[in-house]
């Protein structure tokens, strides 16, 4: 049995790259104008915070060298 006729490909429409390019751009701009005030309102009250900030050095007498 031979199938005669032609087969469907599917057709894409060719890909925009000056709009994908764009829309990243905006993106990334976006990313960056909201990260300054999250810095403010998350970060800064955290650095106030002198009694119960994290250091690196070692508080237990166990992990002392001496």
């Amino acid at each position: 049995m031979t199938i005669t006729g032609k087969t469907t490909e599917a057709v894409r429409a060719p890909m925009n790259t000056r709009r994908i390019a764009t829309i990243t751009g905006w993106l990334m701009v976006v990313t960056f104008v909201t990260s300054i005030p999250a810095y403010f309102i998350f970060y800064a009250p955290v650095r106030s915070m002198t009694g119960r900030s994290c250091s690196a050095q070692a508080s237990s007498p166990a992990s002392r060298t001496e």
